[in-house]
């Protein structure tokens, strides 16, 4: 019987300064997110403090992984004590603990990175020690509003045999143009692998950037994926595979990664970067012996900016996994959205030749028009729900609720289902400005070897399902595909914000073109302040920017008009009360002036011209 195994991916739950924890399955390790919800700063360079109690067992803290970038916060710091400062959840000042506090971790001067212990070596929390409460400590740069900065631990219940040491090895990502970095762990022989831009300066909105890298010719396995960027720089960061770059440069502008055969191998998108780890024994194969000769990432460029280091790291490792990994590329270009109407279905379909895998992990893309994807297998004539999920709420992986296993014989169909608020007709394509139908799957198989001049070569089973190749399997699709997903609280917000019109980016005044900045890294926008979103499309809001300009304008000139008039009415009160000792105040003579103003003139310039005889 065929064994499946499922990625854990670890999941960046952020609520104000609550810790969620998310099981990784690699020998009981597990995660804690330690980050604000939205938080806004009053001023430069203000330090915000976040506690988190331990629970009463042994632990062990094994890794770190700073949820922040160096144009948000100038370092994050990781402190343990027995008492922190406040009993708040978070405060803001200078100090993180009561009493002694003991520095665990610290990050600075860097795009965030991942930071793991040596194999069998740990820092003791909790139970039996004096290290209580975690306090991170994230030194704020600029007045920003909506951020969720904080840190992500690594921890464990397995104890340590060797010894327990209160210092950390971290692993720095080396950044130059282009050139990746080799960094050894030493878990299990797990290395890492960043593919990064240096100081990339944009020339348009909408660039697409392709960076490769070269594997070594040996036996490697990709275990995980880091995005390093996030959605006020990039739409997406799509990880490729295949034999022979499209380019002989490190980078290159364009909208194609490779020449010949492509794998997809991760899309990260419309989600806060994640780390997505493979469960154990399971692993994508490259380098010797498999097609896969070069990674090339992708990164969807939004804005114009200047001084950007995006990109990915590659976790990976030499040793050999019994089960393969590899990512289905499913959806359809079909796509012409009529405007201002609702409920816009694209179906898609194809059939399975193939030996037997198993998907465990599906991610939806869509750009802003997209409601719900949704992805069925047919087998028999009966129907089975693989993923349904809204690209409003998450574009990253998700776990499927149990594996689903695909045998030769069987049929895939699925939909994208959207709503156009806009006056025109959205088509397919690569800009923010069309859409897209995709859904990314991960499945697992048992390698085939395939030999060629002696030689052992490993294959995807199952690249893609592309388009409606099966268009009367497609009358399968249920009724409620249709039909916006069940969200949990946490998610409604965003959602309410995202259905509110066509359009949900981040607000970034585009306008403006990103100034560099010394160490500047994937940003979230130096030097102004942020918020969460908007929901203008572009031409409303030209209307509304032009509406308002001709209200002020006209607002402007009525001022000025009141106070020219005004004016004139104090000169004139003025020209009356120079004789004013000499007129009659009765209630009858007041009355007289006021209403007979000519003659009132009159008198007044005759007595002025007595006064000063030589002044004409």
């Amino acid at each position: 019987m065929f064994i499946v195994y499922f990625i854990a991916i670890v999941f960046i739950t952020v609520v104000n300064c609550d810790q969620s924890i998310d099981v990784l399955d690699q020998d009981g390790v597990f995660t804690v997110n330690i980050t604000m919800k939205d938080f806004e700063t009053t001023k430069e360079d203000q330090y915000m403090y976040i506690q988190y109690k331990i629970p009463d067992e042994e632990l062990f803290i094994i890794g770190f992984l700073p949820l922040t970038n160096l144009t948000i916060a100038h370092h994050v710091v990781t402190f343990a004590c027995p008492t922190p400062y406040s009993n708040e959840s978070f405060w803001i000042g200078n100090k993180p603990c009561n009493g002694p506090t003991v520095i665990l971790h610290d990050w600075s001067y860097n795009i965030p990175t991942l930071a793991l212990l040596p194999k069998d070596v740990g820092i003791a929390v909790g139970r039996n020690t004096p290290n209580k409460y975690i306090v991170v400590n994230v030194h704020y740069l600029l007045i920003l509003k909506g951020d969720n900065s904080g840190l992500q631990l690594v921890m464990t219940r397995k104890p340590f045999e060797m010894f327990i040491v209160y210092s950390i090895a971290i692993v720095f990502i080396t950044v130059a143009n282009c050139d990746q970095s080799i960094d050894v762990l030493d878990q299990d022989g797990v290395f890492t692998v960043n593919i990064t831009m240096k100081d990339f300066e944009t020339t348009k909105e909408d660039q697409y950037m392709y960076i490769q890298y070269k594997i070594p010719d040996e036996e490697l396995f990709i275990v995980g994926f880091l995005p390093l960027t996030n959605l006020t720089i990039a739409h997406h960061v799509v990880t490729f595979a295949c034999h022979t770059p499209y380019s002989n440069e490190s980078f290159w502008i364009g909208n194609k990664p490779c020449n010949g055969p492509t794998v997809i191998l991760h899309d990260w998108s419309y989600n806060i970067p994640t780390l997505a780890l493979l469960p154990k024994d399971v692993g994508i194969a490259v380098g010797r012996n498999t097609p896969n000769k070069y990674i090339v990432v992708n990164v969807h460029y939004l804005l114009i900016l200047k001084g950007d280091n995006s990109g990915l790291q590659l976790v990976m490792t030499r040793k050999p996994c019994k089960y393969h990994a590899n990512t289905l590329l499913s959806g359809s270009s079909d796509i012409k959205l009529q405007p201002n109407t609702q409920t816009i279905q694209v179906p898609f379909s194809c059939s399975y030749r193939g030996q037997l895998v198993s998907f465990f992990a599906a991610a939806v893309h869509t750009h802003m028009w997209g409601r719900v994807n949704s992805l069925y297998r047919v087998r028999n004539g009966n129907v089975t729900l693989i993923v349904k999920n809204s690209p409003k709420i998450s574009q990253a992986f998700n776990l499927l609720s149990s594996p689903i296993d695909i045998q030769s014989g069987d049929y895939l169909i699925g939909q994208c289902v959207y709503d156009n608020n806009d006056d025109r007709v959205i088509v397919v394509g690569d800009t923010h400005n069309d859409e897209m139908c995709n859904i990314y799957v991960m499945y697992s198989y048992i390698p085939e070897n395939i030999t060629s001049n002696q030689q052992t070569i490993y294959r995807p089973p199952f690249p893609t399902c592309w388009n409606n190749l099966v268009p009367n399997m497609t009358k399968l699709i249920p009724e409620d595909s249709v039909i916006f997903p069940p969200i949990s609280d946490e998610d409604q917000t965003d959602v309410d914000e995202s259905t509110s019109s066509s359009t949900t980016t981040v607000e970034v005044l585009k306008s403006t073109t990103i100034k560099n900045i010394d160490n500047f890294t994937s940003a979230d926008t130096p030097k102004q302040t942020i918020t969460k979103q908007f929901s203008f499309h572009h031409d409303t809001l030209v209307i509304v920017w032009t509406s308002l300009i001709i209200i002020l304008i006209l607002f402007v000139m009525l001022c000025y008009i009141l106070y020219i008039r005004n004016r004139r009415q104090v000169t004139r009160f003025n020209v009356y009360a120079i004789n004013v000792d000499n007129s009659d105040t009765s209630n009858d003579s007041m009355f007289t002036n006021w209403t007979n103003r000519q003659n009132k003139f009159k008198r007044l310039e005759f007595d002025i011209d007595e006064e000063n005889p030589s002044s004409y």
